[in-house]
């Protein structure tokens, strides 16, 4: 997992933007200000390294923090952020309404389905009922006896 360590160590230049473009598919990225914290927060630890290096580097990182995190670059990340979170809202709202309306489509099928069995079942027996009816009521009329 991309945690907020791991930027600093495996790049050699650093920027609130690149690190929010690597953190971005982690499974823990969050929203804009716990981002911001956790960058910040990794940079001010750095300022207690041992390293001159990485000090002096988190030093002049975490001044260019501040207009960084308004700038146009980080608000347009945002922007983009929250638009693929709410255009995947509205996707899966999308894909419960269709689930919701296909089995409701699927019981008004078995319903019907039933429906159609039922009068199929009784009419087949009115049917067969009626025709012995019939033929008894036409034998009786030619004066033929039942057997």
């Amino acid at each position: 997992m991309q945690n907020a360590k791991s930027y600093f160590q495996e790049n050699s230049s650093w920027s609130l933007i690149d690190y929010l473009k690597y953190r971005e598919n982690s499974l823990d990225f969050d929203d804009r200000s716990r981002e911001h914290r956790a960058y910040a927060k990794v940079l001010e630890n750095m300022l207690q390294d041992k390293s001159e290096e990485w000090c002096t580097k988190a030093e002049v990182t975490l001044k260019q923090f501040e207009s960084e995190k308004s700038s146009a670059a980080v608000s347009a990340f945002w922007d983009s952020v929250y638009r693929r979170r709410y255009e995947r809202d509205i996707e899966l709202l999308q894909l419960k309404y269709t689930k919701s309306a296909l089995m409701d489509i699927m019981s008004e099928m078995e319903q019907i389905r039933a429906t159609v069995a039922d009068k199929s079942i009784k009419t087949l027996k009115h049917a067969l009922s009626g025709g012995e009816t019939s033929n008894k009521q036409k034998r009786q009329k030619n004066g033929e006896e039942e057997v």
